[in-house]
């Protein structure tokens, strides 16, 4: 895998440094965006600490790189939502499973302004520099992953695997961060999942 370098690695050295047989009722549906990203129960383990609450963005903080805002308000989008959580860790050299993650959801006005939406943004994810493709087996509607990897300044390699996948009206993305070798693609889709099973189906 090439190695790259991401801008939000930077954050990494600071992160790391000093009822049976019942009915379940079905989860509810919000209208915003900010009801579909991940929250912090969804984690994997204890200890993350939210950084960034579910808020909305705005067109420019949705769109991802090689995405213009354009091409998302052209395909509908009626707003996003953003929220990020971290856990801190003694040492990225010895750390196991994610450590950064970054939930955003986008919701459009129709399902097909979402589809167009998600070809474009998954098209740039496949052109960034040092980024593998990974199949992300049924997620939604459809599913997309990409893992990308960069050298922290410990000299410990850090990866960021990127998530997106389209249901119905909504386009998701997470971003999940740790080290080569304790974090990655399963990591990512548990978290997934669990984002998914809030959304419409």
């Amino acid at each position: 895998m090439a190695v790259v370098r991401w801008a939000a690695l930077a954050v990494l050295p600071a992160i790391v440094a000093p009822g049976c047989g019942s009915a379940v009722s079905p989860p509810a549906r919000s209208v915003l965006a900010t009801g579909y990203v991940l929250r912090l129960d969804d984690l994997p383990s204890a200890g993350f600490t939210v950084v960034e609450a579910a808020h909305r963005i705005d067109v420019g903080g949705a769109a991802p790189a090689g995405v213009s805002a354009a091409t998302l308000r052209g395909d509908g989008l009626v707003d996003a939502a953003r929220a990020r959580y971290l856990l801190p860790a003694p040492e990225l050299a010895t750390a196991n499973g994610p450590l950064d993650v970054i939930s955003l959801v986008e919701r459009f006005g129709s399902t097909a302004g979402a589809a167009a939406a998600y070809a474009s943004e998954v098209a740039a994810f496949d052109h960034v520099a040092g980024a593998e493709l990974l199949s992300t087996g049924p997620l939604g509607d459809a599913g997309h992953a990409t893992i990308e990897a960069a050298s922290a300044p410990t000299g410990i390699t850090a990866v960021q695997v990127t998530l997106e996948w389209r249901s119905g009206a909504l386009v998701n993305r997470l971003l999940v961060r740790g080290r080569q070798g304790a974090t990655g693609l399963g990591d990512a889709l548990i978290l997934g999942r669990r984002q998914l099973a809030r959304e419409p189906g």
